[in-house]
């Protein structure tokens, strides 16, 4: 079993992203309906600021199973200390 992390391609890979992320959503209110949002343009709002988040290495990777994406994972400093942070998704595909 080969697992391994590697930062997230959000060019290549952007609708996985935006999968895993509503799907998370959906598991923790029901619907993905907070990550779409009212204006339907969640989704767009969320890759611009992972495309940001990214810029951090290793603060947005995806999990990689025997070369199969699995998972994401994204963490980030505490806005008023960057001593301090915390894990914003742990996501792993239900399969």
């Amino acid at each position: 079993m080969d697992i391994y992390f590697e930062p997230l391609n959000i060019a290549e890979n952007s609708d996985l992203i935006v999968k895993f992320r509503a799907d998370s959503f959906s598991t923790s209110f029901g619907n993905a309906d907070l990550f779409y949002g009212e204006d339907g343009k969640g989704a767009e709002r969320y890759l611009e600021l992972l495309k940001i988040r990214n810029q951090l290495l290793g603060s947005c990777v995806h999990v990689f199973l025997n070369g199969n994406i699995i998972g994401q994972i994204e963490l980030r400093y505490m806005t008023d200390d960057i001593d301090a942070g915390y894990v914003n998704l742990f996501y792993l595909s239900p399969s």
